[in-house]
């Protein structure tokens, strides 16, 4: 029981609370308590104590289980760890830990740095965003998008006003982005830059310009007014 609650706790690290609100719920909560776990409370229990790094037995005890705290495994009733190890928990934490078969959910922003608007962006065939030149890049957000990560390929269509050179062309960036989770990270700033390459930024709060974005266009005369 115990590595399976240290087991529970480095994958929050790794994939964060809200993926891995989901797996505790499918693999843990409802065989145990017969009903699901969806309660924010418990949620954000669990994101303040992994940001505190403050974890000890019974904090991975009272992630692991909708019960009172307990305060050493023997107090956990017998049924309970029959029914938690019978959920094949071990297995499916083991495969969670892995990141590149993760496929968390994103709130996505989109820079766009060329200087003109592009349209149908696509990470692996996925995600379909669009945007103004920068400056007016930057401003809407993609709620609750899954994309597995690992290197992605990045396409876009070049847009602009009528008869301008090249509309509707396709184009794959120059590089192959890795796409990388960190604690907490529930937004994604995707960065096109006009060089076309890209690069995926996660964070925790809400996606900004990037260092690199803000140079070029400083360098180029774009930079915010």
């Amino acid at each position: 029981m115990l590595r399976l609650c240290e087991e529970l706790v480095a994958c929050a690290r790794d994939i964060g609370p809200m993926p891995m609100r989901d797996l505790v719920n499918n693999a843990c909560m409802t065989p145990i308590s017969e009903s699901p776990w969806y309660k924010d409370l418990d949620v954000a229990d669990l994101a303040r104590i992994i940001r505190a790094e403050d974890i000890d037995f019974p904090m991975q005890l009272n992630c692991c289980r909708k019960l009172k705290p307990m305060k050493n495994c023997e107090d956990v009733p017998r049924v309970n760890r029959r029914r938690l190890l019978g959920a094949g928990v071990c297995v499916m934490l083991t495969n969670a830990c892995d990141a590149k078969l993760t496929k968390p959910s994103f709130d996505v922003v989109l820079f766009n740095y060329l200087d003109r608007p592009i349209f149908e962006l696509l990470i692996d065939g996925t995600v379909d965003a669009n945007s103004d030149a920068y400056p007016g890049t930057g401003s809407g957000i993609m709620i609750g998008v899954g994309i597995s990560l690992g290197q992605k390929k990045v396409t876009w269509r070049l847009d602009g006003p009528p008869g301008m050179k090249n509309n509707g062309e396709t184009i794959t960036s120059k590089n192959s982005p890795e796409l990388v989770a960190i604690p907490g990270g529930r937004y994604l700033g995707i960065h096109v830059y006009p060089d076309y390459t890209v690069d995926l930024i996660p964070s925790v709060g809400i996606p900004r310009v990037s260092q690199r974005g803000q140079q070029e266009m400083a360098e180029a005369g774009r930079d915010h007014d």
